[in-house]
This record gives structure tokens, C-alpha cells and sequence, in this order.
């Protein structure tokens, strides 16, 4: 993007091949990335300050797709590799909340996780080094639909977040949890 300014009061903005105009809000600009959205605001004042810019970052989540009867789903999160340090990654579900997985300093804490996603979902083994911290959930049911967030913290401090929104669709897909203890 490139700024020229006019005469005291018109500012020419020049959006090059990174951002393009949003598809429906005006006056937007987004990046070329499929996840991240870019909002720019423009201010001019006459005074000191020539020119103030907000930048405002908003990931737009990911939507996942899978039809009911599949043997699993991921839900994808990549990341940096070699993540250091008291790693803790937590897949939640909101509405209703309940934490799908739980994983804290090299392991695995299944006893964290709500119970209906005990003995359903799987990480990574080696996701600290590769960075990869998707989640794969077995056996999907329409109950499984809704908005998945994983969580990264170290040290108690977040660090990552990654949204996805999950929809299991097909035939049979109002039966929910209950009929899906059943397959195991």
C-alpha cells in the first residue's frame, strides 16, 4: 500500500497486489491470505499530525465440512515449529462450551476433556516440534457442529489462537452423542 498526500486536504491510497477491496464492506481492504482479514482507517488532521492509520487484524475462521458416517474430522491449526518452553494446547467448543482436548507439558490430559469427547479425539504426537496442532475427532455426529477454538499458552501467558467452525451434515444428523456412544 502506498500513502501519497495533495494539498492540505486530499490523501491518494494505493492498494498494490497484498491487499484488495472486502467483497461486501466498503472502504475495507483485506489481505490476499484466506484467514486474516485487514481493516485500514484513514484520519487526516492539518495539525502536527499528518496522517493516522488503524490497522485492525480479525482472523476469519475456518469452516470445516465433513459429512455425518465419516470415520473422523480435523480440525486444522498449523503453526511455528519447535513451540519451547511449558506448552499448554487447549481445544475448546462454545455453545455449549465444553474442552475437547486438553494438552499440557508433553502430555495428553483426557480427564480435562468433557465427556463427550473421550476416547474421539487425537493430536499430534510430536506437535511441539512440528507445529502441527490440529485436531482430529473420531466418529462426527451433528451434535459435533459448532465453533471450535484452540487455545496456546506458555507459561501461563496465551500466545495462539486458532477458530474453526465445524458442520457435520447428512442424512441421520439430529441423533447427537447419545447414538454415537453406541459405535464404541
Amino acid at each position: 500500500m502506498v500513502l501519497h498526500h495533495q494539498g492540505e486536504s486530499q490523501i491518494n491510497v494505493h492498494v498494490h497486489d497484498i491487499l484488495k477491496p472486502h467483497p461486501v464492506k466498503q472502504g475495507c481492504y483485506c489481505s490476499s491470505c484466506s484467514d486474516v482479514l485487514l481493516s485500514f482507517s484513514f484520519i487526516y488532521t492539518s495539525e502536527n499530525l499528518l496522517l493516522s492509520v488503524f490497522v485492525v487484524l480479525s482472523v476469519i475462521p475456518v469452516k470445516v465440512e465433513v459429512e455425518e458416517g465419516a470415520t473422523s474430522v480435523t480440525l486444522p491449526f498449523k503453526t511455528t515449529k519447535n513451540l519451547s518452553g511449558e506448552i499448554q494446547v487447549i481445544w475448546e467448543r462454545y455453545e455449549p462450551f465444553q474442552k475437547a482436548h486438553v494438552f499440557t507439558n508433553g502430555q495428553n490430559q483426557y480427564e480435562e476433556q468433557h465427556e463427550v469427547y473421550r476416547g474421539r479425539t487425537v493430536m499430534n504426537e510430536d506437535l511441539l516440534k512440528t507445529g502441527d496442532l490440529s485436531l482430529t475427532l473420531e466418529y462426527p455426529t451433528d451434535a459435533d457442529s459448532g465453533e471450535y477454538k484452540c487455545l496456546v499458552w506458555r507459561k501461563g501467558t496465551f500466545i495462539r489462537k486458532k477458530t474453526v467452525k465445524l458442520k457435520v451434515k447428512g442424512p441421520g444428523s439430529n441423533r447427537g452423542h447419545q447414538d454415537q456412544k453406541l459405535l464404541h
